[in-house]
């Protein structure tokens, strides 16, 4: 994918860190260094992950654009950093943003012993 456009200085690397409900990359530039969001929900999607999402905060995941919004507010209320949205552009009928990137490392809920709950 090219996201030149996003961009005002060429990108040095873009790596994909993959994706379920969003496709997500890393890109550095000589200026900074941010994460490039998708949807990677199409609209006709209808899965109970989905209904939820919709149900309780009425929000639809292929919307990619809501994400500033909803960084914003939540930014408001909890005590973790949010990244904020830098930039946001439709490339080929799909909708981008460039957010902050988090400093952090990849949770898993794989390793949760079950039986506590």
């Amino acid at each position: 994918m090219n996201f030149q456009a996003l961009f005002n200085e060429p990108i040095e690397s873009q790596i994909s860190l993959g994706g379920h409900a969003s496709d997500v990359w890393l890109i550095r530039t000589s200026k900074e260094e941010v994460v490039v969001r998708a949807s990677g929900v199409r609209e006709d999607s209808d899965a109970p992950f989905l209904y939820g999402c919709r149900t309780l905060f009425g929000t639809e995941l292929n919307k990619t654009f809501d994400i500033e919004f909803i960084n914003v507010e939540l930014s408001k209320v909890s005590p973790i950093s949010i990244p904020q949205v830098k930039r946001k552009q439709v490339i080929n009928d799909v909708e981008f943003v460039v957010v902050d990137m988090m400093v952090g490392k990849n949770g898993s809920f794989s390793n949760i012993n079950l039986e506590v709950f």
